[in-house]
């Protein structure tokens, strides 16, 4: 009987939600993807297909039934779980990639060039399909999709032309700690088996035969060369970072910016600006959509007889379409075009236009086609953001339109009505700061969690930015790309870059602000968890009950504090060591090896910059150093030795408690009860890290955190299942490397 009550108070509580059912049902389908990248091992299609298929069918067979129609929607939501479940599984069996198994220093390659992108120094080439070897696409060799970067390009490369070129090319990389950013996950389901550097590239001219044969092809090459010349003319009228910042507002490619602007617009909290997002397609859409109404107006004959609404609507709608091919396409694009065709829809309907029904059908609608972005910051935040600001929105619709009554009254003579001119400044600028808030503190869990930065000034360099972006940039690059086949664009292009150039003048002067941006240690999953529940039952909750949610964002904050930092970091090379001392900060090996491993490992220990062992050990008795990569000393009481060299010497087992060496084997005698890293545990294992606890070794490995999926790079090797537990079951390996002649004694 208490089972029974429990499900009809449950019930009782979804049909309190019926609003917002499409929400709940998008949430529940995340939840389906969000398990399978939880697994440590790949599941079989078939499983969830079961599952799903009878969650589906429960549902169909409790909602025909009048005595157990109380459980329909269990059933629902447990057939939605599995779809999503399965949805990512069979993505992630769509995806046949290969990638390189080894780095290739020198190969050469040739390759059909499928998108360019300029770089503040050279140009970064996709190659798809490539091939290895001066003659390998004659002799039906497998190819390959790289990226390259090249320094000095030879003549005017495009999309679709074939180039030859030499570079040295590596694989995707993996985490360079366990529970950080996986590069070549995402490598894997782009479809990217490589990347690497040349210094030049040479255009064939002969490519008979081998142009774009599909119309996907054909497309993708029409939308790249356009994206191309459309950054190479805004490049040419204006040069520098108001034209980087351009060409990353109009084509959506942020490789031109210098890396001192990004900086700047990250900190300053304006990064959101650089993907082209639901304010910029909502801003061109907008602008087609009361263009083309006002001047449809002009003709009042048209007007009275003709839904000019409708027809601006469909202009609207190509033009957001328009603008996305621009973009690239990229997820947060995606988002927005699948919004603004859902809002323009509902207009050529007579719908109601803004709800959250909009947002969460979007949703469902892309999880459905790209489950895996659920898990990049990009739909996160993106999501985030437009959610918090219709729910905010709708909840306070009434006080607003109270408010805005009242400050904008009809005016009865001229001091009414500058008053009326007022009260709407006032009232927009009221708006303003509550969307730039709302959308502030909906992102900012995410942020946190993939970035480690808390912007404190982010309202205002929004408050400033925004504006210009809205009433300046946006129109003025609207104007251009309408007038650039006419080759009038010139005056439209310089306004534009007088609204980049203050742009970026607010990021920077935001960015000097003292304190403007702070470090936050790493942010456990559960903690992400947390705060996402939270913030989806404050915007989704009803009545008193929505502020339950504000616990998850304690919860977030607590699991900040008791995350426990790692003592060790230890990169996939072996090349790059770090230690927290005594008081807390992480010193590095090496502060020019591996810049952007070192950088991640600061990041996530909420540190911005590091001392060398070397500096160190002339300041602080808890290390010295004989050479800068061969230190030893004492961490959280254990005694350790490191080399990071390959040159042979002998290692004293007795003489530490931690011995690392990453770049050679080690053979200690039987019963020596050190923990030894070498280089057959990096095989199997990736990068690691250590944290020492009452005396005892506890390591974390990137394969272990990883697990056995397709996008592993320890897969074929195997994951030494010793890595999850106590360095006790490493230190016991005593097996004899192989030929011996390197180990220590």
């Amino acid at each position: 009987m208490r089972a029974v009550s429990l499900l009809a108070i449950g019930h009782g509580q979804i049909v309190a939600q019926r609003e917002n059912w499409p929400c709940w049902l998008a949430v529940v389908l995340g939840c389906g993807i969000a398990c399978y990248f939880s697994l440590p091992v790949e599941p079989p299609l078939w499983l969830p297909a079961i599952f799903c298929a009878l969650g589906f069918g429960g549902a169909i067979f409790f909602g025909l039934s009048a005595h157990a129609r109380i459980l329909f929607w269990p059933a629902l939501f447990f057939g939605v779980l599995c779809l999503g479940f399965a949805d990512m599984t069979y993505r992630t069996l769509s995806a046949t990639p290969h990638m390189l198994a080894e780095d290739l220093p020198g190969a050469y390659v040739s390759g059909r060039v499928a998108r360019t992108e300029p770089l503040p120094n050279g140009l970064r080439l996709t190659l798809s399909p490539a091939f290895l070897g001066h003659d390998a696409e004659d002799d039906g060799a497998e190819p390959f999709s790289l990226r390259i970067t090249v320094l000095r390009p030879v003549g005017d490369i495009v999309p679709g032309d074939w180039v030859r070129l030499r570079a040295d090319l590596r694989p995707p990389s993996p985490p360079p700690a366990p529970g950080a950013y996986d590069f070549r996950r995402q490598a894997f389901f782009d479809g990217l088996d490589g990347t690497g550097f040349a210094f030049r590239a040479f255009k064939q001219e002969s490519a008979e035969g081998r142009q774009a044969t599909s119309f996907f092809d054909t497309y993708d090459d029409w939308a790249d060369t356009l994206r191309q010349r459309i950054g190479d003319r805004i490049s040419a009228v204006l040069p520098g970072p108001p034209g980087a910042l351009a060409i990353a507002l109009v084509v959506g490619n942020q490789t031109a910016l210098r890396k001192a602007d990004l900086d700047a617009m990250r900190d300053s909290g304006l990064a959101h600006l650089l993907s082209i997002s639901g304010l910029h397609i909502s801003l061109a859409a907008g602008l087609m959509f009361f263009s083309t109404r006002f001047l449809l107006a002009l003709f009042p004959w048209l007007a009275l007889r003709a839904p000019i609404k409708k027809w601006a609507a469909v202009m609207a709608l190509a033009g957001a379409f328009f603008y996305a091919i621009l973009a690239g396409a990229t997820v947060p694009t995606q988002r927005s075009v699948i919004m603004t065709g859902i809002v323009f829809g509902a207009i050529l309907l007579d719908r109601s236009p803004i709800s959250l029904r909009l947002v969460a059908w979007s949703a469902i609608m892309l999880l459905l086609w790209q489950p895996e972005s659920l898990i990049g910051p990009s739909f996160q935040m993106s999501f985030a953001a437009v959610l918090a600001l219709v729910a905010v929105f709708d909840a306070l619709r009434q006080p607003l339109l109270s408010l805005r009554r009242r400050v904008t009254a009809p005016p009865a003579d001229i001091g009414g009505r500058v008053l009326s001119y007022g009260g709407q400044g006032l009232f927009w600028l009221a708006t303003m700061v509550l969307s730039s808030l709302a959308a502030s503190l909906a992102t900012a869990p995410f942020g946190l969690y993939h970035f480690n930065r808390l912007q404190f000034y982010g309202i205002a360099a929004n408050m400033l930015a925004v504006p210009i972006t809205g009433f300046l940039i946006m129109p003025a690059a609207v104007i251009a790309l309408l007038l650039m086949p006419l080759g009038l664009d010139g005056p439209a292009l310089h306004v534009l870059g007088w609204g980049c150039a203050a742009v970026l003048w607010v990021a920077h002067t935001v960015q000097d602000w003292p304190q403007a941006v702070t470090a936050i240690p790493t942010m456990p999953s559960w903690g992400l968890i947390a705060a996402t529940t939270g913030f989806l039952w404050l915007c989704l909750g009803k009545g008193k009950a929505r502020a339950l949610g504000l616990a998850g964002f304690a919860l977030m904050v607590i699991s900040i504090f008791i995350q426990p930092v790692p003592d060790v970091f230890i990169s996939a090379s072996g090349r790059l060591l770090a230690m927290r001392g005594p008081d807390g900060q992480l010193g590095v090996s090496s502060n020019r090896s591996e810049k952007l491993v070192r950088e991640t490992w600061l990041r996530r220990v909420g540190q911005d910059k590091s001392a060398t062992f070397e500096k160190l050990a002339t300041t602080q008795n808890w290390i010295s150093c004989s050479y800068p990569d061969m230190c030893e000393g004492e961490i959280a009481g254990r005694r350790f030795f490191f080399d990071l060299g390959r040159v042979p010497s002998p290692v004293d087992c007795t003489a530490a408690d931690l011995i690392i060496v990453p770049q050679r084997w080690v053979r200690c005698p039987p019963g020596n009860a050190a923990t030894i890293i070498d280089r057959r545990i990096f095989r199997s294992s990736g990068a690691m890290t250590l944290r020492i606890e009452n005396g005892a070794v506890q390591i974390d490995s990137v394969a272990a955190s990883i697990g056995k999926r397709p996008w592993s790079a320890y897969q074929l090797i195997g994951i030494d299942e010793d890595q999850r537990s106590a360095s006790g079951s490493m230190a016991s390996e005593n097996e004899d490397p192989p030929g011996g002649d390197d180990a220590g004694d």
